[in-house]
């Protein structure tokens, strides 16, 4: 069974738990500001926004192409993620 998956970080949980370990105090910092980060919380935005950004990043560095063709190579490759990571009820395989 397929989930419907679009730039979602479900199977990347390690980058998630890494990007909150190293960054979580200068993103509370910057939701005093941002309104995005206070509606959402800390954890979802670094899972549903900085995360995603930061594989676009380095998908583009990788592969040399843009940001459209990097977040396509994201999407096209989490279908391969949760088959290898997590079922589609987010419960390790």
């Amino acid at each position: 069974m397929r989930c419907d998956v679009h730039l979602s970080t479900d199977s990347i949980l390690p980058s998630t738990e890494h990007v909150m370990r190293h960054f979580a105090p200068r993103i509370q910092a910057a939701a005093c500001a941002d309104d995005l980060i206070l509606a959402c919380g800390v954890l979802t935005y670094a899972q549903e926004v900085l995360v995603p950004e930061l594989l676009v990043m380095l998908i583009k560095e990788d592969l040399g192409i843009d940001s459209e063709a990097a977040r396509q190579v994201l999407e096209k490759s989490a279908e391969i993620g949760e088959l290898l990571n997590f079922d589609c009820d987010g419960i390790f395989s």
